[in-house]
């Protein structure tokens, strides 16, 4: 039946950088993911017809309807779920490591940070950072990295370094595509609610877990990345 592969297609399309096929790994183009968001848009708005009365359309017509019905709610939305999904694993896996490296500029050696609370503290929520402490502490990170940076410190680098340098420039760029994995799959997902209110009302309840967990995870990347966090809110 071609309604699973086309769902597929659109959800790659609409919510992914980049697609595997085969042995083979393709990039999806800003143009495309437009395109397919436009799509998702066209397609609620067909099944929304679905709704009116039926005297209105032939038998050949209602098929048409009712099918761009069935491949939003039934075909698509599921399938957004399991990019939301394999999301949610991949944006927490992220350690604060991890978002420091990626915040910091392509080229340049990010060093780990000591840990600077206990286990017990953390668990029982002692010394727990207000919003405001944890901007005013990334600032001060951020001009001391500057800091060092301008005085020629981090201009001598050994073999070793130039080496974990490489490394971290791979993993920026890992990072910065899943990032913008998280923003597709969000406007994917907007697209479908949007398209229309009864496409919207069968799709939320697939979709709205997935959504609520990120928005509320306390993950670092989601707390300490600009317009995640937003991003989940605005969605939801």
């Amino acid at each position: 039946e071609i309604m699973p592969k086309l769902s597929e297609f659109i959800a790659e399309n609409s919510g992914k950088v980049l697609v595997v096929a085969g042995d083979s790994t393709t990039s999806v183009s800003p143009a495309i993911h437009k395109g397919s968001l436009s799509l998702i848009l066209s397609l609620g708005k067909i099944a929304s017809q679905v709704s009116a009365e039926s005297e209105e359309f032939g038998e050949d017509d209602m098929k048409t309807l009712v099918f761009a019905k069935r491949l939003c709610t039934e075909e698509l939305a599921p399938r957004l779920k399991g990019l939301l999904n394999d999301l949610i694993l991949q944006i927490e896996a992220l350690s604060a490591y991890d978002v420091d490296i990626y915040r910091t500029p392509l080229g340049s050696l990010c060093r780990q940070q000591a840990a600077t609370k206990s286990t017990d503290e953390e668990k029982s929520g002692k010394g727990r950072r207000t919003e405001d402490e944890e901007w005013e502490l990334q600032l001060k990170k951020e001009l001391a990295k500057k800091k060092q940076s301008e005085s020629g410190a981090e201009n001598i680098l050994s073999p070793e370094d130039k080496k974990l340098i490489a490394e971290q420039d791979k993993e920026r760029g890992r990072i910065t595509s899943l990032i913008e994995t998280f923003h597709r799959v969000m406007s994917a997902v907007d697209s479908l609610t949007q398209s229309d209110i009864e496409v919207g009302n069968a799709s939320l309840p697939i979709l709205s877990e997935g959504i609520l967990t990120l928005a509320v995870s306390r993950c670092p990347a989601i707390q300490s990345i600009p317009g995640l966090k937003e991003k989940s809110f605005k969605t939801l």
